[in-house]
């Protein structure tokens, strides 16, 4: 038997038992898995760089204790809508997406996400988050990755220096500060705009809709919440004749204003502006009715495909649970200063302690939510021109209503034909 012979029998032998080391070894380390190369588990969403890299960071570590690979890709809001929709209709698409509640309505209709309320144990999370994406029959769709996109009374505190916690304080500031031969304004805000709008309504007792009554643009709420806004441009005369957002966000960045109405998107830049100077308050109690102007309440949600296989769902499911955990929510609060979806945990504490982030958390605990149903396209679109028309002086409020409603019922009955 000569050497070649030998030193290439060991070398056969050391392979053989490198690859059965390869193949049973894995599972014997610690707190990892054998991989299981025949699920791939894909999440797409639409988030900032920085977001990519914290989901990133929770992937790899689920990856590494699941032995199961998960591909995140990166699509701007409206390709991530259209892209899905039109793979998921053709039994595709990614296993998970990660979007605004908006697209619940439209996707449980067309029976592309599953329902979730039987997966997850949503005592954890704030009702209104829930409520936003909880249909007319119950099922909630969306699994919550945060909370917030809600309105807030923002201020400049080198103007205005007492906290303001009622709809008559706020008039009474905004009196004293405004100059309109100077173009200066005591209040702004996206004065045609429905979003804004809505939390009017709610200080008259009332919401624009609900999943139980559907549209309520006739209402008697509807129609003291448009006299008010009315009144704002007409009678107290403290906003601009017409304000849009970039109007608003301009007054308020150069000091022409001292309040201003706007959500928690904004607050980054407004921080780096004032720094301790910016105010951050609730929506403000209305005196006369003891009602708050409730600002409407969502967030961003893992939605689930309904394609997904019973064993690959199992899968899906517990790396959801990853993602929305309070280890991960406290990641993201602390990194990307996102409000948690959660009721408590170290995550809410986190939040709790933060000067900024308190006051946004704060903010949210008089909000109603935001609907899913693609009703709501209706209902905001039938709202708008009229708003415009009565911050134009063009129409009366009982006018203005009644084109509403019976817009809106239009608009919803070609949703659904």
């Amino acid at each position: 038997m000569n050497k070649q012979f030998l030193y290439t029998t060991a070398a056969i032998i050391v392979v053989v038992l490198a690859f059965v080391f390869l193949k049973k070894g894995t599972s014997n380390k610690e707190g990892v898995k054998e991989s299981d190369s025949s699920i791939t588990i894909t999440l797409w969403e639409q988030e900032n760089d920085d977001n990519q890299k914290l989901l990133d960071d929770i992937i790899n570590e689920f990856s590494t204790a699941e032995g199961i690979q998960v591909v995140r890709n990166h699509y701007p809001p409206e390709d991530l809508r259209v892209q899905f929709q039109t793979a998921a209709l053709a039994k595709g698409g990614a296993d998970i997406i990660l979007v605004p509640n908006d697209l619940a309505g439209a996707f449980s209709v067309m029976g592309i996400i599953h329902s979730i309320e039987n997966m997850f144990d949503l005592s954890r999370y704030e009702d209104a988050v829930v409520g936003s994406v909880k249909d007319k029959t119950g099922h909630v769709w969306g699994v919550p990755f945060s909370r917030g996109n809600h309105l807030m009374l923002l201020v400049n505190k080198k103007l205005v220096k007492a906290p303001i916690e009622t709809v008559e304080e706020l008039l009474k500031q905004a009196k004293l500060h405004t100059n309109r031969a100077n173009k200066k304004f005591g209040l702004a805000y996206n004065l045609n705009e429905p979003f804004w709008f809505a939390s009017f309504v709610s200080m008259f007792g009332d919401r624009i809709y609900t999943n139980e009554m559907g549209p309520k643009l006739d209402s008697p709420a509807m129609k003291q919440a448009l006299e008010f806004v009315k009144g704002l441009k007409f009678n107290e005369k403290i906003v601009p004749d017409d304000c849009d957002y970039n109007c608003m966000d301009t007054l308020f960045t150069e000091g022409k204003t001292p309040i201003i109405i706007n959500g928690d998107w904004s607050i980054q830049k407004y921080e780096n502006l004032l720094g301790q100077d910016l105010g951050i308050y609730p929506l403000p109690r209305y005196d006369k009715t003891s009602n708050y102007m409730q600002p409407m309440i969502s967030g961003k949600y893992y939605f689930l495909n309904s394609n997904l296989s019973e064993d690959k769902l199992e899968k899906v499911v517990k790396l959801v649970q990853k993602l929305v955990s309070d280890e991960s929510q406290l990641l993201f609060a602390s990194k990307s200063r996102l409000l948690p979806s959660l009721k408590e945990g170290k995550s809410v504490e986190y939040v709790k302690q933060d000067s900024i982030l308190s006051q946004v958390l704060e903010a949210t605990k008089q909000g109603q939510p935001n609907p899913m149903d693609v009703e709501m396209r209706a209902v905001w679109d039938a709202i708008r021109p009229q708003l415009q028309a009565i911050m134009a002086g063009r129409t009366t409020s009982d006018e203005a209503m009644k084109m509403m409603q019976q817009d809106v019922l239009t608009k919803i009955k070609d949703i659904k034909n």
